[in-house]
C-alpha cells in the first residue's frame, strides 16, 4: 500500500530541488529519494524508445568528473583519499543515469516545478545567510582592512548553521538558480523581480569572481546565441 501511494505521487523527485538547503549528509538522502521516485514512476514502454548508443554518450559526458577521478586511482599514492574523492563524485554518474534512463520528469510542467522549487530554495539560502551575516556584522566589519573583511565575510557564509556552504559552492548554487529562473519564471512579474534581486545580491555578497565571470559568459551566449 505504501508503495502504491509513493508510485502515484511524484513528490519524491522534487526532494533533490531542495539541494541548496540541505547539509552535506542530507544530499545523499535527497539523491536516494530522487532515484526512488524516478524508479517507482518508470514505465517499461519508455525504455523501448531509447537510443542506447546516444544515451550512453550523453551519460558519459555528464559523468566525466566521476570517470576522471576513477582513472586517477591508477596513479595516486594515497588510495584512501582517492576513493573518498570518487565517492564524492558518485552523484555525477547516478543523477545522469536516473534522469536519462528512468526519465523522472514526464511533463515540462514537472521540470518547471522542479526548477522553481530549486530557485526558491536558493532564495531561502540567501535570505538565511544574509540574516546570519547581519547578526555577525560586528565581527565582519571590525577586520583590519578590506582583505581581512572579505575573508571574514566568506568564512561567515560557510559557518551559517545547518545550510552553510563554501562561498564558491554557494555562488554556484545561486548562479544556477538565476539561470533556472530565467527559463522558468513565475507568472507574477513582481515575484520574478524580487527573486532576481535576492539572488543577485547573494552572488555579490559571496563575491566569487570566477563564478560571476562564468555566469556573465553564459548570459552573453544566451543574449547572442551562436547557431
Amino acid at each position: 500500500m505504501i508503495l502504491n501511494i509513493l508510485k502515484n505521487n511524484n513528490f519524491l523527485i522534487y526532494t533533490l530541488a531542495l539541494l541548496p538547503l540541505l547539509s552535506l549528509g542530507m544530499v545523499g538522502v535527497a539523491i536516494i529519494l530522487f532515484a526512488l521516485g524516478a524508479i517507482l514512476n518508470f514505465s517499461n514502454r519508455e525504455n523501448e524508445e531509447q537510443n542506447y548508443f546516444k544515451l550512453s554518450k550523453v551519460i558519459l559526458i555528464y559523468s566525466m568528473p566521476f570517470a576522471l577521478y576513477l582513472i586517477a586511482l591508477l596513479w595516486t599514492d594515497d588510495h584512501r583519499i582517492g576513493l573518498r574523492m570518487v565517492e564524492k563524485t558518485l552523484s555525477f554518474i547516478i543523477i545522469p543515469v536516473i534522469v536519462f534512463v528512468f526519465k523522472p520528469f514526464k511533463t515540462s510542467l514537472q521540470l518547471k516545478r522542479f526548477s522553481q522549487i530549486f530557485v526558491v530554495s536558493c532564495v531561502i539560502l540567501v535570505v538565511v545567510t544574509m540574516v546570519y551575516l547581519l547578526f555577525n556584522l560586528d565581527y565582519i566589519t571590525t577586520a583590519q582592512n578590506s582583505y581581512f573583511l572579505n575573508i571574514r565575510l566568506r568564512q561567515s557564509i560557510e559557518q551559517v548553521p545547518l545550510i552553510g556552504e563554501h562561498p564558491i559552492y554557494f555562488s554556484l548554487l545561486i548562479a544556477l538558480g538565476l539561470l533556472l529562473l530565467f527559463y522558468n519564471r513565475f507568472k507574477n512579474r513582481i515575484v520574478n523581480i524580487t527573486l532576481y534581486s535576492v539572488l543577485i545580491l547573494g552572488l555579490i555578497i559571496a563575491s566569487s569572481r570566477g563564478v560571476i565571470l562564468a555566469l556573465l559568459v553564459v548570459i552573453i551566449f544566451i543574449a547572442f546565441p551562436v547557431y
